[in-house]
């Protein structure tokens, strides 16, 4: 049949052969390429399986090594063929195999996960290698499971690790261990750290801190404190020491606080860390240590008060003893004679402070029995608050929280042990600080010196009452003989009068009349004197004063003045009426010694003393007055003695020591020189003054008023409530002519009358009020007449120098004083002066 085949058909079997043959050797050729590249990768795999940096092992499910790497070989410093048909846990660390077991059969049983373990694995040599391995099972090609491993070698992490461990541990026992607290912020200040010592102390966990910044944790007044000093620090880029107080549970504690920054790589801050101790009773035993030091200077400084001076000022006392003791308001209590009652005889209040419990002035005890009781017992209290008071003394508290006491400190006063004579008494609105039992024994110190310096003045203060009281019959009878010898002058001149009433009646009666007003002077100064009302100083002429007073009194017959008065003597400024009865006082008694007659001789010079004279007044200018009688007849024991007020030697005039207190007023100095042969001298110093005399010392005299008041007709209101005294003013003004008088029962009416006659365009050219009327409200009346004219012109008239208005009538809208009985010449000048010269009067009448 092949031969039947045409040869096309050969020729196409032939095409079809060699293209078959073609196809074929085509697919050998790529077959063999194929094998080559597949040879070729694996080649690379059998590399990359060997010689990666990673540790390959494959297990079968029981643990045997099917295959490894080279490198994993190596690293253990095994061969392939070494570890090849051996148990894994061959290669494990004995204590982690039993781990290894369980880890391998989780694997098993959950073949979709991948698990990851550290464990030790042991070399051939015997060294340790910590690894890393990931573990998972799959299906081999032959459809067996199989386990593959991937393992790293991390035995420098983990000693990397273990030291940062170690780092960490010594760390953290170091800052357990330290004395006091330490912390970390970050930048914000968020606290990262805090040791267990802090924890401890405010007995909070770390938790509760970490994370939270100062505001979260502390008050916003020391949160503030602690922001600012940590800004301070990394700002600064520099340690910080300071002290921060710390609110504690039983209060404020003070901190020595060390901050620091920690800086990153770059050299910025990126940590504030922090060191604190409590100093708190470091702080408390300083400030205790200071305070004793206060206490003992103040101590000091008060028993040189209480020795050194003879009258020491108490409240000053009290101000360096209470700002010792560090309160606002100190006191001494002194009881009465039955102790029933306590009044405050001292107090201190320091600066823009009022007084608390000093608004009592008199404590009624009754009120006070646990603190009664704990004084007599001797016992000082010290009461840092109120509120510890204990149940007994809820009396106490009461009172004391009614007027905002806080805190207070009693010691009593005692003397010999059990005589209590009252307490010092200390207070504040705040805590005050708490005192030891030295420092409170300091302060009794204080109170038995201070006990012993009121009984000493008790003494004294006895002592003088009684001396009183001895020469309160002498004074009284020396004043009588005084009395007497003026009337004896009024009565002398009286009857000359009457026996020569043509010839010499004028004389006779303008020396009674000068008689009369020393009289009346002599009044007034024995109601100031009684009284005890100050000198009302003004310029005067010692020169004139004494020819005066030589041409008025008569001490006897065979007594005669002799006067050494030089033109150019000083002016003083004394207070007439004082210095007259001085004068007086001194030339009666000179005069008294004197039976059988002689000279008094009267002399005044100017002096100047300096530092080398040595005496016992004052540096400057003086006029020096010295009496000087030819005979003294007086022991020498009567001396040392002659200016007390209990002393005289006969019972008549009023006393030296009236004399010397009065000189001691004008500031000035009295002494006396005694002389059995030649006599004796009294010598007055009086400062001399530089201020020119009022223009009515040098002459100008009733003529001039009635000159300036020719042709005119003034009117005046006179408020007198006594019918007496507006008789006395008509007929004084009346006989003056030339006013026209309107009485006033009262300041209302006064008022009312004054607005009447200001609408009539007639106003009043002056007014003289009685300010020594209880009827004649005399500062409702200033006021309301100066609402209807801010100029008008008030005369006080009053009968006695004692009132406050003399003193400084001008501050109380008065142009003058004038004193009753009324003299013509002297209101009348005084009305003239306000109405054509007001300047002439000032502060002193």
């Amino acid at each position: 049949m092949k031969d039947d085949k045409t040869k096309e058909e050969l020729i196409h079997e032939l095409v079809k052969m060699h293209r078959e043959i073609a196809e074929l050797k085509a697919s050998v050729t790529l077959q063999g390429q194929t094998r080559k590249g597949y040879e070729k990768n694996l080649a690379w795999y059998r590399i990359l399986y060997e010689n990666n940096p990673s540790m390959y092992f494959v297990l079968n499910p029981e643990g045997t090594i099917l295959s490894v790497n080279q490198f994993g070989a190596e690293q253990l410093g095994y061969t392939i063929d070494e570890l090849i048909g051996q148990s894994v846990l061959t290669i494990f660390h004995k204590e982690d195999c039993e781990a290894v077991v369980q880890q391998l059969r989780a694997c098993l049983k959950n073949p979709t996960l991948v698990f990851r373990w550290e464990f030790r694995k042991v070399c051939k040599d015997g060294s340790i290698m910590w690894v890393e391995e990931a573990v998972r099972t799959i299906r081999g090609d032959d459809g067996n499971t199989i386990v593959l491993v991937v393992c790293e070698n991390i035995s420098e992490r983990k000693a990397a690790e273990e030291a940062l461990q170690a780092s960490e541990a010594r760390f953290s026992s170091f800052m357990n261990n330290l004395p006091g607290v330490a912390f970390m912020k970050d930048v914000e200040g968020h606290y990262i750290f805090v040791n267990q010592k802090w924890e401890q102390i405010f007995k909070k966990r770390s938790d509760d801190w970490l994370g939270k910044t100062d505001d979260e944790i502390w008050p916003a007044l020391i949160a503030g404190r602690f922001k600012e000093n940590d800004r301070a620090v990394m700002r600064n880029k520099k340690a910080f020491q300071t002290v921060e107080a710390v609110p504690h549970k039983d209060g404020l504690h003070y901190w020595s606080v060390s901050k620091f920054p920690l800086f990153d790589k770059e050299g910025n801050p990126y940590i504030l860390g922090g060191i604190a101790i409590d100093i708190t009773d470091r702080k408390r035993v300083e400030k205790q240590f200071r305070n004793r030091l206060l206490l003992e200077e103040a101590l000091a400084e008060a028993s040189r008060l209480l020795v050194s001076d003879f009258n020491p000022d108490l409240n000053q006392v009290l101000k360096v003893i209470g700002r010792a003791v560090g309160v606002s308001h100190a006191y001494i209590f002194l009881f009465r004679k039955k102790r029933t009652n306590a009044e405050i005889a001292y107090e201190w209040c320091s600066e823009k402070t009022k007084p608390g419990i000093g608004n009592l002035k008199c404590i009624d005890m009754s009120f006070f029995p646990w603190l009664m009781k704990q004084l007599e017992a001797g016992e000082s209290i010290l009461i840092s608050d109120v509120d510890v008071l204990p149940k007994e003394a809820k009396a106490e508290r009461t009172i004391l929280e009614y007027y905002s006491v806080s805190s207070f400190l009693a010691v009593p006063i005692n003397f010999s042990g059990n005589n209590l004579l009252g307490f010092m008494w200390f207070d504040d609105t705040k805590v005050i600080p708490t005192r030891s039992q030295e420092d409170l024994r300091l302060v009794r110190i204080l109170s038995e010196m201070l006990s012993i310096h009121l009984v000493r003045k008790q003494l004294e203060e006895r002592l003088v009452d009684a001396n009183k009281l001895e020469s309160v019959g002498v004074i009284a009878r020396g004043i009588a003989r005084d009395f007497d010898s003026l009337l004896a002058i009024i009565l002398g001149n009286i009857s000359f009068a009457e026996k020569h009433i043509k010839e010499k009646i004028l004389p006779c009666l303008e020396e009674t009349e000068r008689t009369s007003l020393w009289a009346r002077d002599l009044t007034l100064q024995l109601r100031n004197f009684t009284k005890n009302v100050p000198a009302i100083n003004k310029v005067a002429s010692t020169k004139e004063l004494l020819r005066e007073l030589t041409n008025l009194i008569a001490i006897g017959a065979d007594i005669q003045f002799e006067l050494s008065l030089p033109d150019d003597l000083w002016s003083v400024e004394v207070d007439e009426v004082q210095i007259s009865q001085i004068l007086i006082s001194l030339l009666f008694k000179a005069g008294g010694v004197m039976p059988g007659g002689g000279v008094i001789r009267i002399g005044a010079e100017n002096i100047t003393v300096g530092a080398e004279d040595r005496v016992r007044f004052k540096n400057g200018k003086y006029l020096k007055i010295t009496i000087a009688d030819e005979r003294m007849e007086m022991a020498k024991e009567h001396l040392s003695k002659i200016f007390n007020s209990s002393f005289s030697t006969k019972e008549e005039g009023s006393g030296l020591a009236i004399a010397y207190s009065m000189i001691e007023n004008c500031k000035g100095y009295i002494d006396m020189e005694l002389n059995p042969e030649v006599g004796t001298k009294f010598y007055i110093h009086l400062p001399a003054t530089e201020e020119i005399m009022p223009w009515r010392e040098v002459g100008t005299h009733q003529g001039n008023v009635k000159e300036s008041l020719r042709g005119a007709k003034y009117k005046i209101l006179a408020i007198h409530k006594d019918i007496l005294s507006r008789k006395v003013v008509r007929e004084i003004l009346s006989h003056i002519g030339y006013y026209d008088i309107v009485f006033a029962n009262d300041s209302i009416d006064a008022i009312q009358l004054y607005r009447r006659s200001k609408k009539r365009n007639q106003p009043f050219d002056a007014v003289i009020m009685d300010v020594a009327s209880r009827e004649v409200k005399w500062e409702e009346a200033i006021i309301g007449l100066r609402e209807i004219d801010p100029c008008v012109k008030v005369v006080a008239s009053t009968c006695s120098t004692s009132d406050t208005i003399v003193y400084g009538f001008r501050k109380y809208g008065f142009r003058a004083v004038v004193i009753r009985p009324y003299k013509i010449e002297e209101l009348s000048e005084i009305l003239h002066n306000i109405i054509f010269n007001p300047s002439i009067y000032t502060d002193s009448p």
